[in-house]
């Protein structure tokens, strides 16, 4: 122990970070190891005194092009469009598009009321008793008039939330994860594998930041006040 150095330390560190998380805890025990045979006596030197977190190896934020959205959104309308009894498939279709217009959290969804959307724009529920305002695209609006009249026409109970079971109550959050994976997994095999409702997010993040939208009504849109974590969805 007495000949360990900070480089052997940094080594051990960052060999640690690529099986052990999350980064920002990798290093604490080390540092606390050897700081605790320091304080003890035990060592001459806290070898781990000069060490820094573990490198950054956490992947990039999986997200998708302009062009891979577009493609998915036209693809989930013209299936809900074809379908002989388009229940499922008009839900899909607005689930999908309200996360990529919104960055809506997937808790959120379960949460909207009926009157949710009015106009051009979708008040979304937070934490509280708080609420949001958010705008919202043509196609989204589509695909949600078309929810509308599918509800209202479908032999379904009548129910207080936007989306809800053929009973009238409310869906479980896990509903609109399942949606998604059934509507990428209908338009491709790379999507079923890979698009979450949280990849949808961080694209609908990064190409607001892309065209230039400050980050602090990045921020509003998708609920987050700290810009750090903020960037972390999105890099």
């Amino acid at each position: 122990v007495d000949n360990l150095t900070a480089e052997h330390v940094q080594k051990a560190i960052d060999a640690r970070a690529r099986i052990a998380g999350p980064a920002s805890h990798v290093g604490t025990a080390p540092r606390s190891f050897y700081a605790f045979l320091h304080g003890k006596g035990l060592i001459g030197s806290n070898p781990a005194r000069d060490t820094v977190g573990p490198i950054r190896l956490r992947n990039p934020a999986l997200t998708y092009s302009v062009t891979n959205m577009s493609d998915l959104l036209d693809f989930a309308e013209e299936r809900a469009l074809r379908a002989s009894e388009p229940f499922h498939e008009i839900r899909q279709w607005l689930v999908a598009e309200l996360v990529y217009a919104t960055g809506i959290r997937a808790g959120e969804l379960m949460y909207l009321p009926t009157d949710a959307i009015t106009g051009n724009f979708l008040t979304i529920l937070r934490s509280a008793g708080r609420r949001r305002r958010v705008p919202l695209n043509k196609a989204t609006l589509r695909a949600a008039s078309l929810w509308t009249s599918e509800t209202r026409k479908a032999d379904v109970a009548p129910s207080e939330w936007l989306f809800f079971r053929p009973n009238g109550q409310q869906l479980w959050r896990d509903a609109a994860a399942s949606d998604l994976t059934d509507l990428t997994g209908a338009f491709g095999e790379n999507w079923a594998r890979n698009a979450t409702l949280g990849t949808i997010r961080s694209t609908f993040a990064r190409h607001l930041l892309e065209g230039g939208c400050p980050i602090e009504v990045v921020g509003y849109f998708m609920d987050i006040t700290d810009v750090k974590r903020l960037r972390r969805l999105v890099e």
